[in-house]
């Protein structure tokens, strides 16, 4: 669910203060930095430039009026999915592109690749895949415990409503989840497998822009796990638009913060603890 990862994400941040007091290390310095990368990404509003207002705009009307169409959409998209089954079918497959193994294992392939092959750049990439999932997945999860959106297909429990009818109960509503209502009905807004898929293609996308062909392929990937997402009924068209928009954005502020360095990972393990350390290099 969500909200665990909400909670396990939170208590990432808290526990950050007790780092702060201790010497700086290099583990330390990763869980100092991912806390500030946090607070940064939410101060974003309030240090927007001129140049940013057009693509803003943009977004903001997108968005606007998806949610004026978006039962519309939801009608149309139930009668193509029906004339059309490999459109559903097919969408079964190309959601997974958005799941949190997926980007973990994605990083987790960079990681590898790059410490097997000592490729700095491929070590930087699986780190930023890392951070991205982590920083993007926070502002998802909390944007739907806030904006508590059914689902175009919702869930059965304490509230029952018609599918295909936008509800939004905003917060405190997302606490009926614990009442045991359908966390389907709280859990639209925005998209969470749209902001992990477009965060993760972002941070590849920039990290390897130079070569034509991976950009196109990143983006349309992440494209299409958005849509995925609307032509299995698991959201709304305006739900997948701001995902995305978190998704690049938070992948577009990790890679201008972090491309000019060089980071290493060394996992390891005693008895039953298993950690990670990163060594930042200026």
């Amino acid at each position: 669910m969500p909200i665990i990862r909400l909670l396990i994400l939170l208590f990432f941040l808290v526990d950050c203060s007790k780092l702060v007091a201790q010497k700086d290390t290099s583990a330390t310095w990763i869980v100092k930095g991912g806390a500030k990368d946090q607070i940064e990404l939410w101060s974003a509003p309030i240090k927007i430039k001129l140049k940013h207002i057009p693509i803003i705009t943009a977004i903001g009307g997108l968005t606007a009026s998806g949610i004026l169409f978006d039962e519309k959409i939801y009608s149309l998209t139930q009668k193509h999915t029906t004339t059309v089954p490999w459109l559903y079918e097919g969408s079964k497959y190309i959601t997974y592109g958005g799941k949190g193994y997926t980007a973990i294992g994605i990083g987790s392939v960079f990681y590898l690749s790059g410490h097997l092959s000592k490729n700095n750049k491929h070590l930087t990439t699986g780190a930023l895949c890392y951070e991205a999932y982590v920083q993007a997945g926070l502002i998802a999860n909390i944007g739907k415990v806030i904006f508590s959106r059914k689902r175009p297909i919702g869930g059965n429990g304490i509230n029952t409503y018609p599918d295909g009818q936008s509800k939004w109960h905003f917060f405190p509503g997302y606490l009926n989840v614990f009442q045991g209502d359908s966390h389907r009905n709280y859990s639209s807004f925005p998209s969470g497998h749209s902001t992990t898929a477009w965060a993760i293609a972002t941070i590849i996308a920039k990290q390897y822009n130079k070569t034509k062909w991976i950009p196109t392929i990143c983006y349309s990937s992440a494209f299409l796990v958005s849509i995925s997402r609307v032509l299995l009924n698991n959201h709304w068209s305006s739900d997948i638009v701001v995902g995305a928009a978190i998704g690049y954005g938070v992948g577009h502020f990790l890679y201008k913060k972090r491309n000019n360095t060089h980071w290493t990972l060394f996992p390891s393990s005693f008895k039953k603890n298993i950690s990670l350390t990163a060594v930042y290099n200026l």
